[in-house]
């Protein structure tokens, strides 16, 4: 696939979301990759349920103790909940509106939980927290990209297919800045700052991929306006 493929070559993208990532000017796989995020969230760090931080957010890995039970409140409002457990104790797991999703957790199982952990006391709860099996480092254990959205448009969404993108591009991301430009500046390859982007190792490296990518669209910026210049001077 080329920068110039629409998304809908992605698969799980059809004209409904299509249609949904237009609203965001997003057509083609170069726009999409092009989504940079707005921020990042350090969840590489895992907590025992006792020692992670209160009252803040803080990933912990944790045994589901029973399935979910869920009560419908009343219309328009469901509340789930179930009970996780490690070594150092246990915690109530809370899903407001998300019963499908909360009901996917299996009895026994281990499961990474990044939430906001409010302590009653010697109860630890998590209301609404993302989570994954243990081991699966999409959601949680990494350095998390945070992209804009827009209403239909979810966050695991958006990421899974800025990977599919970025995994089709292999070796056909084109770099515009000469390589002795980029000796001279320290600068990355365009395909490693793009990816990196979007998958940080590092804060460091998150770095390096951003000065790479401000620098070109700076670069780019000074000589259109050079060119407005010149041909304003000409007519």
């Amino acid at each position: 696939m080329g920068l110039e493929q629409p998304v809908t070559t992605l698969a799980g993208v059809g004209e409904k979301k299509a249609a949904i990532l237009d609203k965001l000017g997003i057509h083609t796989l170069g726009q999409l990759i092009e989504w940079y995020p707005r921020s990042y969230e350090d969840r590489r760090k895992i907590w025992p349920i006792r020692q992670a931080p209160e009252e803040e957010s803080a990933c912990i890995c944790a045994v589901v103790a029973q399935p979910p039970h869920t009560n419908y409140v009343r219309k328009g409002l469901s509340i789930t909940k179930t009970t996780a457990f490690d070594d150092s104790g246990s915690v109530t797991l809370t899903f407001f509106n998300q019963p499908y999703s909360a009901n996917s957790l299996k009895t026994g199982e281990s499961y990474v939980f990044y939430g906001h952990l409010e302590a009653q006391g010697n109860r630890r709860q998590m209301a609404n927290p993302v989570f994954e099996p243990e081991g699966n480092h999409q959601l949680t254990g990494r350095i998390v990209p945070i992209y804009p959205l827009t209403a239909g448009l979810s966050a695991k969404q958006l990421s899974g297919w800025i990977r599919q993108a970025l995994g089709s591009l292999s070796d056909t991301i084109p770099d515009d800045l000469p390589h002795r430009l980029r000796q001279q500046h320290q600068l990355p390859a365009r395909d490693w700052a793009l990816r990196t982007v979007h998958a940080p190792g590092s804060f460091e490296e998150l770095d390096q991929a951003r000065r790479r990518l401000v620098f070109e669209e700076l670069l780019v910026l000074t000589c259109g306006m050079a060119l407005l210049k010149e041909r304003l001077g000409q007519g």
